[in-house]
């Protein structure tokens, strides 16, 4: 499963609660969740 088949699949099925995600596919998507994440703090004052 590539990053982006990971993103759409996570993002269409983040309200179900049926079956259960692939290994790779739980991964990419705790990858973009990190990504997407504002970074408050880095270089503030």
């Amino acid at each position: 499963m590539s990053f982006s088949e990971a993103v759409k699949r996570g993002l269409t099925q983040t309200c179900s609660s049926e079956g259960r995600a692939f290994r790779a596919e739980y991964w990419w998507f705790s990858l973009f969740s990190i990504i997407r994440r504002p970074r408050r703090g880095i270089g503030a004052k």
